[in-house]
């Protein structure tokens, strides 16, 4: 009797353990098989041809320079590469934004950080570092040094875009008055117009928008400071909202880590294709 009594306590205290290391033991995390991401079309980072649903067949044969958005590119095979799927929806840029506020999907490509934001969101490690410029037309004398000598200028804008926190301070206490629009070209044709002095922006992309929306005859016009307003990162945010969104920023962050270190990260700003 004593022998069983035994052999009982040892079986339960054997299974009990089992369990503690069952429920203690960290589980590997499992991605999710699509995550739905909004975006707005920023040429040549983000571009309304990535509309949809990027499968690993696409990702191995698409090249940046056919039209396709680098970031999109980036985004897609960071998370390929930890076996997730992305789908990429892309709206006006301030109800891209209004919506990844809202938790509607997983998260948005392409922000800025900024206090406010950091509430709301889990940020991702930078996608990309860029310069941003300021605009202006050949024939309009423009100089600066500090945010004062931007007093008295028409600025142009973007909705929902966060610029230098000098600029940001500055346009909230009235220092400076910025007409803000939803489309970037918008502001470039405005620019061309003449009703706006100058416009903040990342200058490689702002060429491409040039070339892309103004006539030749327009698109000549125009040209940058050389002074740098800001080097500002942009990344992937996931709102807080959604429980799965931490899980998400760490996979896709691990993702990005192994494309940088397999030179495929480098392959898509130099508009290359991508092979296994």
């Amino acid at each position: 009797m004593v022998n069983e009594m035994k052999k009982i306590s040892s079986f339960i205290c054997g299974h009990y353990v089992y369990i503690l290391l069952f429920f203690c033991i960290p589980v590997e995390i499992k991605a999710e098989a699509t995550v739905s991401l909004v975006t707005n079309e920023w040429v040549p980072y983000m571009t309304v041809a990535d509309n949809g649903i990027f499968t690993k067949d696409e990702i191995k044969n698409r090249k940046c320079s056919d039209g396709h958005g680098i970031l999109s590119c980036i985004v897609a095979a960071a998370f390929s590469l930890e076996g997730i799927t992305v789908e990429f929806k892309f709206y006006p840029q301030g109800r891209a934004f209004n919506m990844a506020e809202r938790g509607i999907e997983n998260g948005a490509v392409g922000w800025n950080r900024n206090a406010e934001r950091e509430e709301v969101f889990y940020y991702s490690d930078p996608l990309m570092k860029k310069d941003r410029v300021y605009f202006h037309l050949k024939s309009y004398s423009f100089d600066w040094k500090t945010i004062d000598d931007l007093k008295g200028l028409r600025i142009g804008g973007d909705i929902s875009t966060n610029y230098s926190e000098e600029f940001m301070n500055a346009e909230k206490t009235g220092k400076i008055k910025v007409d803000r629009v939803a489309h970037k070209k918008f502001n470039f044709h405005k620019l061309a117009a003449g009703r706006i002095n100058v416009y903040p922006m990342i200058k490689d992309a702002g060429y491409d928008y040039i070339k892309k929306y103004l006539s030749p005859e327009k698109a000549q016009l125009i040209t940058h400071h050389p002074k740098v307003m800001h080097e500002a990162t942009w990344h992937l945010i996931f709102n807080k909202k959604r429980e799965e969104n931490i899980r998400l920023i760490k996979i896709f962050n691990r993702g990005l880590q192994k494309l940088k270190e397999s030179g495929k990260y480098d392959q898509y700003f130099k508009g290359g294709k991508l092979k296994e």
